[in-house]
């Protein structure tokens, strides 16, 4: 048995969450089905369609994933990945966003191009842009989602996204240089579906429900799509992979 789920590969399932998934998948297609053609008809404000199957199975889905860990995935640009296996993750704050800026870019920006990247963080942050990222860490809990146009962002530009909407609006001219240094990688690591907020449970459950019904019906690719974020750091003996992006392919690093 797998100690942690990863959300793209089956094998790693528990039997009561593959049961959860695919057993029920016809019944809810056909609910599913019902209730879209309920809102099409023009009907779903007087009739109501009731989802019995689905109710059930997404109530039982939140309450296994609560009590689960799985897999989660740190998508980042990293110029010294030893670092990683150091301090492990910490959470976004303003003063790690400059200490980043001094220590990592040291050697590559003056003190005087570091004082005019740091002016304007602190400008950003007395206006309030940086509360809703503040002591957050957000992760993908699919592996296959490196490929989407967020994590994109993050393996092109250095620093993060809040820090290239800082460069890119006030000081563009620097914005080459945070693009050009760094690597992509994904860092690897285990996270308790309990510590992540109840509507991404919720979302992880729909995800699993329409992957279940897109396997047996056929009609779509099945693909699970998504994401959580905890507040608490991610500690370097919980770190279980760090992980190259080299032209679009992997390549794992010995943790």
């Amino acid at each position: 048995m797998n100690k942690y789920i990863d959300f793209g590969e089956i094998e790693t399932w528990p039997d009561k969450l593959q049961r959860l998934v695919f057993d029920y998948s016809e019944k809810i297609s056909k609910e599913k089905k019902a209730d879209w053609e309920n809102i099409r008809s023009g009907k779903a404000h007087y009739h109501f369609v009731a989802m019995p199957t689905y109710d059930r199975v997404k109530s039982e889905l939140e309450e296994f994933l609560f009590q689960s860990s799985a897999l989660a995935w740190h998508c980042t640009k990293l110029i010294n990945p030893e670092r990683i296996k150091t301090n492990g993750l910490m959470l976004f704050s303003v003063a790690l966003l400059k200490e980043t800026i001094q220590s990592d870019m040291g050697n590559i920006l003056s003190k005087k191009d570091q004082g005019k990247i740091i002016i304007k963080i602190d400008e950003y942050e007395r206006d309030g842009f940086f509360e809703n990222r503040e002591n957050q860490l957000w992760f993908l809990l699919n592996k296959e989602m490196w490929s989407d146009t967020g994590c994109r962002e993050f393996f092109e530009f250095f620093g993060g996204e809040a820090l290239r909407r800082v460069i890119e609006s006030e000081l563009p001219e620097y914005y080459p240089i945070f693009q050009r240094v760094g690597n992509p990688y994904l860092v690897e690591f285990p996270v308790q579906l309990s510590q992540i907020e109840s509507f991404q449970r919720s979302n992880l459950a729909d995800e699993l429900i329409n992957y279940g019904i897109h396997s047996t019906t056929g009609e779509r690719n099945p693909y699970i799509e998504a994401e959580g974020n905890v507040s608490d750091s991610i500690s370097p003996i919980d770190i279980l992979d760090l992980i190259h992006l080299d032209k679009g392919r992997f390549e794992r690093l010995k943790f």
